[in-house]
């Protein structure tokens, strides 16, 4: 089988590349299929997905849009960059790899100023729009209420029963209770006393839960009871808090446009290139 747009005949490698891409993703959302089902779909997407790519490809040489040397050489320079950090010899691309890398970097610029293009027809969001997905979204928009914690901790081993264990949180608790500074504390007993058992400000979801329901809810400077977590007997005294804060709306106001445009854009892309397919010349042979 051969496609062929427009009278450009496709090589078969390009199909299989994205039979390739696209397989895991389809796997996993059509796993109910049986995998004859499965590759004769993979293959119709694929084919579709090479069409437009080929048809897009087409359109951009011969309505070339506007390109500098200055913007070529920019895309260029970082892929240059990016190959000396990489590379294992001292081989350096002939003059026929630099003309057909060339050719690539332009060819794929003139394709992005195309869907720039499409995309800067559409209507920008109005400010109702974006404060009404403000409001309506505000949860997204809101930083972790975070914590900042220290730590004595002793591990139950073969070395040590958890009865010697307890006493000597017991012991720790006792002479934090007598003022005893928190960081000599854990100097004299922990188990991990690197940085004075200093965790920093830890964030919801980082720590096993019977250790975040203790240091969260402790107040600034409060030691905790002993408590026990599958890593061991603990001890935690709260140095800080920085609550849940919701941003404002000036500071997410790009994000939140760009979320509203995203389904126009891709909508309006989707629209061109069926515009593109219904006036192809599209063959299988």
């Amino acid at each position: 089988m051969t496609l062929i747009v427009n009278g450009e005949k496709i090589d078969n490698s390009l199909i299989e590349q994205q039979i390739e891409l696209l397989k895991p993703r389809y796997q996993q959302v059509f796993k109910d299929q049986t995998p004859k089902q499965q590759q004769a779909q993979l293959l119709e997407w694929s084919k579709e997905n090479v069409i437009e790519m080929t048809l897009l490809n087409q359109y951009a040489r011969q309505n070339t849009p506007d390109l500098t040397e200055e913007e070529i050489q920019k895309v260029l320079e970082k892929i240059r960059e990016k190959a000396e950090k990489q590379q294992k010899d001292d081989q350096s691309p002939d003059d026929n790899q630099n003309k057909q890398l060339r050719e690539a970097v332009t060819q794929q610029l003139r394709v992005e100023k195309i869907i720039n293009n499409i995309h800067s027809k559409l209507p920008e969001p109005t400010d109702r729009q974006i404060a009404d997905y403000y409001n309506q979204n505000k949860k997204s928009f809101t930083s972790t209420e975070l914590v900042k914690v220290s730590h004595i901790v002793k591990h139950a081993n073969w070395q040590t029963t958890e009865d010697q264990v307890h006493r000597i949180m017991t012991q720790a608790l006792d002479e934090l209770n007598r003022n005893m500074p928190f960081e000599t504390v854990v100097q004299k007993y922990s188990d991990c006393p690197e940085k004075d058992g200093d965790l920093g400000f830890i964030e919801p979801g980082k720590m096993v839960e019977e250790f975040e329901n203790v240091a969260f809810n402790l107040g600034p400077n409060q030691v905790s009871d002993i408590f026990q977590t599958r890593f061991g007997y603990h001890i935690v005294k709260l140095y800080d808090r920085k609550p849940a804060i919701l941003k404002p709306l000036d500071e997410v106001r790009k994000m939140i446009t760009a979320k509203l445009k995203g389904p126009a854009e891709r909508k309006a892309v989707e629209n061109f290139l069926d515009n593109l397919k219904a006036k192809a010349d599209i063959k299988e042979t």
